[in-house]
């Protein structure tokens, strides 16, 4: 009888931590349509999605700045927002043909409400560069206090460059050196917090 019991409280305890979800942030599952409206603002544009299941918080996502692999700007384009227990990040960004300016933006969206910042800047020193940009692929557990990165953008006077390894996104602060191809490089980040 007594083994019954252990045996029986032990499934629970089991089965409930099983149950749990762990909190998340993956690459937006976007229609051809929505693709197509990002597409038609900006290029690059990023979209992400997240679950927190057990818990309200904050969300903070920011750009840090690079020149040739030297860290110039470690949080530039900074936004912090409320969350519920989901909700989604958007990143875009363009150069404005008529003026030359960079502009940046940024969203958390979650539970119907939005929070979004712009920055924008001359971007004269681009004009004769390359660009290239990647994101996150796949899903990424997201712990709270933990410091991820979810997107860069480089650009490049030399024609020759490569994308960033996986490793860079799965712990950049060890592979900074992959930053020095790039004249400038923009690093997407996000925070979330209990």
């Amino acid at each position: 009888m007594f083994f019954r019991k252990m045996f029986a409280i032990g499934l629970l305890l089991l089965l409930g931590a099983c149950s749990q979800e762990e909190a998340s942030i993956y690459p937006a599952d976007l229609t051809e349509r929505e693709e197509a409206i990002l597409d038609m603002m900006a290029v690059p544009s990023f979209m992400f999605d997240f679950e927190a299941p057990d818990d309200d918080g904050e969300v903070s996502v920011w750009m840090e700045h690079y020149q040739s692999g030297r860290l110039e700007n470690d949080r530039f384009l900074d936004l912090t927002a409320p969350v519920a227990q989901n909700g989604f990040v958007t990143f875009v960004s363009n150069v404005h043909d008529t003026d030359g300016i960079q502009l940046f933006r940024l969203g958390i969206n979650s539970d119907g409400d939005s929070t979004a910042s712009s920055f924008a800047m001359e971007s004269d020193h681009l004009e004769r560069m390359s660009g290239t940009w990647e994101a996150v692929q796949e899903e990424r557990r997201w712990e709270a206090g933990e410091e991820i990165m979810l997107a860069y953008i480089g650009f490049s006077s030399n024609h020759h460059m490569s994308s960033l390894s996986t490793d860079f996104f799965e712990d950049p602060d060890n592979h900074l050196d992959e930053l020095e191809q790039y004249d400038d490089a923009y690093v997407l980040k996000a925070k979330r917090e209990k």
